[in-house]
């Protein structure tokens, strides 16, 4: 009798270990299942959302380039220095991508002549000027859709080579040292700035009492063209 007893004890727990097996193998199935899942739904997402950011990243290099080649002002007036500060380039910068950069997304038409059905709002861009970088944050709330699946977007941010720093506080530098002697220019100091910060100076022809320095970076390219940076003196006393 304690036989059988003990057979059943044995076959009592075998079973229920192989129940204990089989309900683990059964939850682990359903969590590798879901992890499957997720990650599908992710690599549908990034699938889906991958051209327009690469679009999106793209217009925002391009749009700050024009905006760098017309970027013109005066540092010295009246005999005083009167350059922005690097808050106030930074908030040009940023004002002038908001304004154009809609010229280049032009509304997504090449991606909605795919099949995309896209919907934007306003957007914000915040640049950022660092050393050796400018950065751009843009706001800019996104939703898609393309056969049966939709996703989202919302930031973006590039970083994009420049000097602009460099060329900055050099000009700060020239400007300074020229208060010094508003007679005439110092080229012997366009000469020497230049060396020490790997950049070439050339006075450009101006108005009478105008003088345009442009600052050359052959080390940053723009469209595979040298960075160029315009500045004038107003040697004027009114």
């Amino acid at each position: 009798m304690s036989n059988k007893r003990g057979q059943i004890t044995i076959f009592l727990i075998f079973g229920f270990v192989i129940l204990t097996a089989f309900l683990f193998l059964f939850y682990l199935n359903n969590q590798v299942k879901d992890i499957r899942e997720k990650v599908e739904t992710q690599m549908t997402l990034s699938d889906l959302t991958i051209p327009i950011k690469s679009y999106v990243d793209l217009c925002l290099r391009s749009t700050k380039g024009v905006f760098y080649e017309a970027f013109h002002t005066v540092y010295l007036h009246n005999k005083k220095n009167v350059m922005p500060d690097i808050a106030t380039i930074e908030n040009e910068i940023s004002e002038y991508v908001n304004e154009n950069l809609d010229f280049c997304i032009k509304d997504f038409e090449d991606f909605k002549s795919q099949g995309y059905e896209i919907e934007s709002s306003e957007f914000s861009t915040v640049a950022s000027i660092n050393r050796n970088n400018v950065a751009f944050s843009l706001d800019f709330p996104i939703s898609l859709r393309k056969g049966g699946k939709s996703a989202t977007m919302g930031k973006f941010f590039v970083e994009v080579p420049s000097r602009l720093d460099l060329i900055y506080n050099t000009a700060k530098n020239l400007t300074d040292d020229q208060l010094n002697h508003l007679d005439k220019i110092c080229v012997s100091c366009l000469i020497g700035f230049g060396d020490s910060n790997d950049l070439y100076f050339e006075l450009l022809p101006g108005e009478t009492n105008l003088t345009l320095i442009m600052a050359e970076d052959n080390k940053t390219k723009l469209n595979n063209e040298p960075y160029i940076f315009i500045f004038a003196f107003n040697h004027s006393s009114n």
